[in-house]
């Protein structure tokens, strides 16, 4: 018996859960369940790299939501930058929570590196309007967390021994360009093509390189979030069997619909109309 004829036989296929988009979740029951359980308080593994499975929530997740993003905005750190990826989050985090709480809206960010080894953010918006005074509270949020952070202080610290300059000095220029820098037009700019929200997150999940952390990076964590709207929920549920599922697939010229696994999300899927029970 082949690996894949084994794996579908160990864990069938139960039914699938449907979202807009042409997005499906497969649902699968393993019967040997139960045989390979966690130890309670077993810790959970670090992230250190963007999975298969990530990559695929996130495309589901950017394909099936209803939240409509209108503009996109990256953050990226100084000459100085954190190398713990806590750290980063934190401020991006603070950046997200001010702007829930004075600008709203919703958002989905993902993580990026530079090749100078830096992280970066992207972050997929639903403003659609984009004033003087919202560029002004993004890039005063953004430089005030970072200013006043331990890891920023030092490395400018450590920067200014070395250049035998004065530590303000170093200090100031750095929050100088790194507040010009979100300043600027092309750092939050409106989506103006057709799904282009879709197509960002897409090529963001699909495409390898930046993706890969600096060997002085430590404590990656996740590579992508969204606000609670934005998250995949249950979807529609429907009892269906692998027989049922592919005969539709094939019905409707899906590329999957020969694979001898089907993967859990599948995509670009004809829901209309409904699928046939045999």
């Amino acid at each position: 018996m082949k690996e894949s004829e084994l794996f579908n036989l160990v864990n069938p296929i139960v039914g699938i859960y449907k979202y807009p988009g042409g997005v499906l979740k497969i649902k699968r029951e393993s019967k040997i369940i139960g045989r390979f359980q966690y130890e309670t308080g077993r810790e959970a593994k670090p992230i250190m790299k963007f999975s298969p499975k990530s990559m695929a929530r996130l495309v589901a997740t950017i394909n099936a939501t209803t939240v409509q993003f209108n503009s996109f905005l990256t953050l990226t750190f100084p000459r100085f930058y954190p190398t713990d990826g806590k750290i980063a989050k934190e401020a991006m985090n603070y950046l997200l929570t001010m702007m829930r709480s004075k600008l709203g809206g919703e958002y989905l960010w993902f993580l990026e590196f530079q090749k100078r080894g830096a992280p970066h953010f992207h972050i997929l918006s639903t403003h659609s309007a984009i004033t003087p005074r919202m560029r002004i509270y993004i890039a005063e949020w953004w430089v005030r967390k970072m200013s006043g952070s331990d890891w920023f202080i030092a490395a400018a610290a450590l920067d200014a021994t070395m250049q035998n300059k004065c530590d303000w000095d170093v200090m100031s220029s750095a929050i100088a360009k790194a507040y010009y820098f979100t300043l600027r037009k092309e750092t939050w700019e409106l989506l103006r093509e057709e799904n282009a929200a879709a197509k960002y997150a897409t090529k963001y999940a699909t495409k390898e390189y930046q993706k890969e952390p600096p060997e002085t990076y430590k404590n990656v964590g996740r590579f992508w979030g969204c606000s609670m709207r934005v998250s995949l929920s249950d979807g529609v549920y429907e009892p269906m069997g692998e027989d049922r599922l592919r005969q539709y697939l094939e019905n409707t010229d899906h590329a999957t619909s020969d694979w001898e696994i089907l993967p859990t999300f599948l995509f670009n899927v004809r829901q209309e109309p409904a699928i046939a029970k045999t």
